[in-house]
């Protein structure tokens, strides 16, 4: 018999980890400031049934940030590389969404080695920011959309069979 895996996904994520201050311009940020909503399907397929060698994967996720806010130095004219402390101001972000999709394919020799392959298309949508004053905020989401295609081949050895059965 066959033997389908479905699954529904959704989630709601708090703005964690560290914004650092505008003024420390060395520092990476360990985390967005923003609430972020995630919703994912994701399906496994094993022909043969659970002992199957083969199982074909695939899965759809998107992410939508919310819009927030956060200390940034903007710039007060195009030739002006390095903001000073006085452009300082609490800018609108608009992170861009994500979507991305894998398919996969995975073949299991044994109950210890398996080869696999899968696909992945991944774009990010342009951040988008915002302020009060009369500026040209467009210049921050330079180089923020992005799109990537991945596949991969590889191999994999795992114990976990042997070691559940004590072998």
């Amino acid at each position: 018999s066959e033997r389908w895996i479905n699954s529904v996904q959704l989630s709601v994520s708090a703005p964690t980890g560290s914004t650092h201050p505008a003024d420390t311009i060395t520092e990476v940020d360990n985390g967005a400031g923003t609430w972020t909503t995630s919703a994912a399907h994701i399906i496994n397929y094993s022909p043969g049934g659970y002992r199957s060698p083969w199982t074909f994967s695939q899965g759809t996720h998107f992410t939508y940030p919310l819009p927030g806010r956060k200390i940034m130095r903007v710039r007060d004219d195009p030739d002006d590389i390095l903001p000073n402390a006085s452009t300082e101001e609490n800018v609108h972000t608009a992170y861009g969404q994500k979507i991305w999709t894998n398919l996969g394919v995975k073949y299991s020799l044994n109950n210890v080695v398996s080869l696999e392959t899968n696909y992945e298309w991944y774009y990010k949508g342009r951040d988008n920011y915002s302020g009060s004053r009369a500026k040209d905020y467009t210049y921050l989401g330079d180089a923020t959309e992005l799109y990537l295609e991945t596949w991969n081949l590889g191999a994999s050895v795992s114990m976990i069979d042997g070691f559940t059965n004590h072998q």
